[in-house]
């Protein structure tokens, strides 16, 4: 797995790698959630950071289930033409969620840049 994460995911997917080993759980749950974020490349990680499946597992169903009822919901309002409201909400509620995680991935991957001591390669 390694190899192929080195040739297809470059330097982001090692930062997923990192990340995953060193927070587990809220890791997979915020990546899950995150749309900008490969399934693929969470779903190798996970298992290169050596995760027990069942934490992995339980992460991957936390993580995906925002996601599922929003996209539930609004395929259901796009059949009935008469709730409007609820495409509206649910796409509210999507970008809402996206932005949100998205923002709060970025926080964390700053923090932990900017804690992580100075080596060679970065002066």
């Amino acid at each position: 797995g390694n190899p192929y994460l080195e040739r297809n995911a470059g330097k982001r997917g090692k930062q997923v790698l990192a990340f995953i080993g060193r927070h587990g759980f809220p890791a997979v749950v915020l990546l899950r959630i995150c749309p900008a974020m490969s399934c693929e490349l969470v779903s190798l990680a996970g298992g290169l950071a050596a995760m027990p499946p069942r934490t992995y597992l339980g992460a991957s169903f936390v993580g995906m289930l925002p996601g599922s009822i929003l996209y539930a919901a609004f395929g259901s309002s796009l059949v009935q033409k008469d709730d409007a409201w609820v495409t509206v909400t649910t796409v509210a509620l999507f970008a809402a969620l996206s932005l949100g995680t998205v923002v709060w991935l970025r926080r964390i991957w700053r923090r932990e840049a900017s804690e992580a001591p100075a080596t060679a390669d970065s002066v």
